[in-house]
């Protein structure tokens, strides 16, 4: 596969993370790191589906179609930050590396701020890592 022919897959993005934050309660805290070729490094302390360091790879064309969403979703025009003032929930940090150009949304209390479809979004990177095979 030539390198335009995967970055029209990609639409140019080369990794996409994710990291979980700590709340009051029984929230997952972990970060996961996809690269384009679907490799996954991640992360996992309290309350995660895996605790400590794991690699994987995602299933074929999850990251295109990661990539996709994220285009769709128009990410890059997205507010760096949603909050709400109220304490004691997670954050989700989803960032994302496209063309050299890095994006970092944090998200506080994703499901009460934002854009539903950036919350949407991160339950996606979510529901493939999960389904990734790891090593």
């Amino acid at each position: 596969m030539t390198a335009l022919e995967e970055a029209s897959k990609t639409y140019g993005f080369t990794q996409i993370v994710i990291e979980r934050t700590a709340c009051y309660g029984p929230c997952p805290v972990y970060v996961a790191v996809v690269a384009a070729d679907g490799q996954v490094s991640y992360w996992g302390e309290k309350n995660a589906p895996r605790r400590g360091l794991h690699r994987g790879t995602l299933h074929p064309g999850g990251f295109g179609y990661l990539a996709r969403l994220a285009n769709d979703l128009g990410i890059y025009e997205l507010s760096d930050r949603y909050s709400i003032g109220m304490s004691d929930n997670p954050t989700a940090y989803v960032g994302l590396t496209r063309q050299g150009k890095n994006k970092i949304i944090k998200h506080y209390a994703p499901w009460l701020t934002g854009p539903p479809r950036l919350n949407a979004f991160e339950q996606e990177i979510d529901r493939l890592i999960e389904g990734a095979e790891w090593k």
